[in-house]
């Protein structure tokens, strides 16, 4: 039931975060459906559910405001017996295994970054938040996303780069055949 409750919590925030960023005026009545299956959760699944579907429509050539790049940063509270205080450290997407883990009083914010305007179309925090862990958490995830949007970038680069140099050798290949089957009817239309 846990798991049920999660994954429409994280699909309501997907959707409005998706919504934010893609230019649906440009699509009139066109639906977009995104199916994004999860075959194991090793952490940090709605940042980077967020940033596979924002590859994939730019792959897809869907036309958005920006690329959106995604984060998590946990707030762990750890109690020194010793001290008698309470440490707080911050842990940046952390896998599966490390979330199953975390002590009770823990944190955690979910950023999605729009890495090109640096504006935020996704923020989701769960658990007790002091302000100033909470500045902190913010500015590490969004640290974190503007990297992975310039990663994304450079791949969505390389990958046009290489579509087109296809494309152009497809075309050369074409022109290549054309042109040697007009010689062949240029030739046998000599001959008669």
């Amino acid at each position: 039931e846990e798991g049920s409750r999660r994954a429409i919590l994280y699909s309501s925030l997907l959707q409005s975060s998706l919504e934010s960023v893609v230019l649906l005026e440009r699509y009139g009545k066109t639906a977009f459906d995104v199916s994004l299956i999860v075959l194991e959760d090793d952490g940090s699944v709605l940042p980077a559910a967020l940033t596979a579907a924002s590859l994939a429509f730019a792959d897809a050539n869907i036309e958005m405001r920006d690329l959106v790049a995604g984060a998590t940063v946990h707030l762990v509270s750890e109690t020194d017996d010793c001290q008698k205080g309470t440490a707080r450290s911050l842990l940046l997407d952390c896998d599966g295994d490390e979330e199953r883990v975390m002590p009770a009083g823990s944190a955690v914010v979910h950023l999605g970054l729009c890495t090109s305007r640096g504006s935020v179309c996704l923020l989701h925090s769960a658990g007790p938040l002091p302000i100033h862990s909470f500045e902190q958490m913010v500015l590490l995830a969004k640290e974190t996303a503007e990297a992975i949007g310039a990663q994304m970038r450079r791949c969505l680069e390389s990958t046009t780069a290489s579509r087109a140099s296809k494309r152009m050798r497809l075309a050369t290949e074409v022109d290549q055949g054309t042109q040697d089957d007009d010689t062949l009817a240029n030739g046998y239309n000599q001959e008669e």
